[in-house]
């Protein structure tokens, strides 16, 4: 049942009690219906926060996942180029200057290994140390006099034999 004038006449009540009855219900309904717009005032500021939260998460979300691809793909990128060889000095060097980002990649792997390692031997092919085996260097070599005698040595020998088999060593300083 509602409350109207009609009701409250069956109920027997002057005009004056009705009239105040109907004022205190106005003020009633008048109050609920302020506070319901308060409510909804404070769900919307509240869905506007909510809004401003949920974009900073996704902004920061996806600042997370670029960084991860990022370090996914400096990893690779690092491992193709240890396997041809660049000096590990120069790794964080090349890293920083290479554009990662516009080298296709999928499921954690480049596209195109073997054209990339084409592209790292020839880009930074000042960057791979050439290995080469020689000999020792040596200014003075070794005389080849067979044991070091000099000429006055060799002619020293009284024995003929030993003389003769000295000068056979030592030829080159008899000629």
């Amino acid at each position: 049942m509602s409350l109207s004038r009609k009701s409250l006449r069956e109920m027997n009540l002057e005009e004056e009690q009705i009239e105040a009855i109907i004022a205190m219900h106005g003020e009633t309904v008048s109050a609920l219906k302020e506070q319901i717009q308060q409510e909804r005032s404070a769900v919307q500021a509240q869905k506007g926060v909510n809004e401003a939260l949920q974009a900073e998460y996704d902004a920061y979300k996806q600042d997370v996942t670029r960084r991860e691809d990022h370090r996914a793909r400096e990893a690779a990128y690092g491992d193709l180029l240890r396997a041809e060889g660049v000096s590990e000095k120069r790794l964080p060097a090349v890293l920083r200057v290479t554009d990662l980002e516009a080298i296709p990649m999928e499921d954690g792997q480049f596209t195109d290994p073997e054209g990339l390692r084409a592209e790292i031997r020839s880009q930074w092919a000042d960057f791979i140390p050439q290995t080469r085996t020689a000999g020792a260097v040596t200014p003075t070599p070794p005389s080849s006099t067979g044991g070091g005698m000099t000429r006055e040595a060799v002619l020293a020998i009284r024995d003929r034999q030993a003389r003769r088999a000295a000068i056979a060593q030592n030829l080159e300083l008899f000629q």
